[in-house]
Order: structure tokens, then sequence, then C-alpha cells
């Protein structure tokens, strides 16, 4: 059998697309969290509190304290009056922008001398 080619009179073009399909997978290193820690100085019944936290790969943007004593706080570095002469056991949750986060718990005792002292004096006429 013989092919033949019967021609139209008028060029034709062909446009051949070829699709490349390239599947990419991409592997996020696994971020660092926050590492929680904080100090405290004790005046009397007063305490100052100084977050230590380091941060992971993100900026910490939230405390929560938890004084031991029913109160709390979600300021950085916060100063806390206790009710009365106690250890007390207080924790610190730090949370970064990552939504990543960390907590501490610490016991701190608040000692006799925490009391304020008293003044008593008599004064004699002579």
């Amino acid at each position: 059998m013989k092919d033949r080619v019967k021609s139209i009179g008028r060029p034709i073009a062909l446009t051949i697309f070829i699709a490349f399909s390239f599947l990419v997978l991409s592997c996020d290193k696994k971020k660092d969290a926050p590492n929680a820690n904080f100090i405290n100085q004790i005046n009397f019944k007063k305490v100052q509190f100084m977050d230590l936290s380091k941060e992971g790969d993100g900026d910490i943007v939230r405390w929560a304290w938890d004084f031991g004593d029913g109160t709390t706080s979600t300021e950085e570095h916060p100063l806390h009056t206790y009710p009365g002469i106690n250890t007390y056991t207080v924790s610190l949750a730090v949370t970064d922008e990552n939504d990543l986060s960390d907590a501490i718990t610490k016991e701190i005792a608040i000692p006799d001398t925490a009391v304020s002292p008293i003044v008593n004096f008599s004064y004699i006429q002579s």
C-alpha cells in the first residue's frame, strides 16, 4: 500500500507543548522553642521577679506567671507582694511569636525576716 499525503494548499503550524511537572518538597527545620527561666529578689514580703528566658527561633511575646498564692500576672518582670510567711510554688510559662512555649516551676520561701519590724520605745520624763 502506498502512503499518500494530500496537500490542502496552505501551510499548517503545529505547536507541541511538553509539560514537565516537578514535585518540590520543602523540609523546614523544626523551630526551637524558648527556654523559660527566672530569678527573684525578696525584700520583706515583696518579691521582684525577673524573666531570664532564652528565646528560641522567635521573640517571646507572652508571659504567664502563677505566684502560688492564687494570683497571676502577664508582665515580663512583675513585682508581687505575698500575703504571709510561707513557701510558694511559682511558675512561669513563656510563649514566642511562633506559638511555641516552655514553662518552669520553682519554690520560693518568704522567711520570718520578711515581717516588717515593729518599733517599740518608751519615754521617761525626768
